[in-house]
């Protein structure tokens, strides 16, 4: 298994390099790229001393050294990717030493996987970040990760929330995803580049609808997310109107795709629900009545409760 690593790096002059080592370590590993994004610190810096030490470590740029952000630069990554699979970490992030453990045995096993995902963990980098973290209501979180195994075909119902007859829950992150290279570049499907945040929901949207995604290690970190005070998504003021761009975005491409109505329904939904971003409990009850009128499942789960508590 060689697998292309892709990091998009910006502000991240502290912690590039514990990232580009944590990828070093897996024999796995034959190619990085670092795509450095008009940083105002000494990322660029950091950037090219890493790749003038180690031979697999690639730097490139934006034309003229241009901020592009995240998705772009993920994009960019892309272009340059030589190896059978590919993976992406965000720059203040790291992989552990189970990283593609799973991966190796599961593609190995399955002919159709596209992609495997699996479990984040969380490490609390300085208490400005932890506050954050804590006041967006992730203070338990520990390990970004789904409940259970799911059925590739069940996944895009699942992440769209319009069916989930498996009783899944939970989530995964950019960091814990790997692909087969050709299968994602042959896909035409990127990150979309007019999302300032959420690129990367929106990424797993599109894929899930298109392509197998397995359920890889989910049970412990692969991957480990750092929470600090520089990022972006958890200071972001204008939350209610980063999510409700995202479903914008999930409605335009719903209606090009064709996607049978319920879907752009649900879309909408979440679109206005956003608006309450700020109001949790209102947020909440829309949510759950979303479920009670687009699933099916949910609605069943729900009446068989009413009934066991009688």
């Amino acid at each position: 298994m060689n697998v292309s690593v892709i990091i998009p790096v910006y502000n991240a002059g502290e912690f590039i390099e514990f990232a580009v080592q944590s990828a070093l370590q897996h024999a796995e590993v034959k190619q990085i790229i670092l795509v450095e994004d008009g940083s105002p610190d000494h990322s660029l810096e950091v950037c090219r001393h890493l790749a003038q030490q180690y031979p697999m470590v690639e730097l490139h740029r934006h034309p003229e050294g241009a901020n592009r952000g995240a998705g772009a630069s993920r994009n960019e990554g892309l272009r340059w990717v030589l190896c059978e699979y590919v993976c992406f970490l965000d720059a203040d992030d790291y992989f552990t030493a189970l990283r593609f453990q799973k991966e190796r045995e599961i593609f190995a096993r399955h002919d159709d996987a596209n992609g495997i995902y699996g479990a984040t963990g969380v490490w609390i980098e300085d208490a400005k970040g932890g506050a954050a973290w804590t006041q967006r209501g992730f203070g338990t979180t520990q390990l970004d990760t789904v409940n259970k195994e799911i059925d590739p075909l069940a996944l895009f119902d699942f992440l769209t929330g319009v069916r989930n007859c498996g009783n899944y829950s939970g989530y995964f992150t950019i960091d814990a995803v790997t692909f087969r290279s050709r299968p994602l570049i042959d896909s035409g499907i990127r990150f979309n580049e007019h999302l300032p945040l959420h690129e990367d929901t929106d990424f797993f949207f599109r894929l899930s609808h298109s392509m197998k995604l397995y359920t890889g290690e989910y049970e412990r970190a692969v991957a480990v997310r750092r929470v600090h005070r520089g990022n972006r998504y958890l200071f972001d003021r204008e939350r209610c109107l980063t999510h409700r761009k995202l479903y914008a975005e999930l409605c335009k491409w719903a209606i090009a795709a064709r996607l049978p109505l319920r879907y752009r329904l649900t879309f909408t939904w979440y679109r206005f629900a956003a608006r309450f971003e700020n109001f949790p409990q209102v947020k909440r009850i829309l949510l759950i009545l979303h479920a009670l009128l687009f699933d099916p499942c949910f609605t069943k789960r729900a009446i068989g409760r009413m009934y066991n508590r009688q």
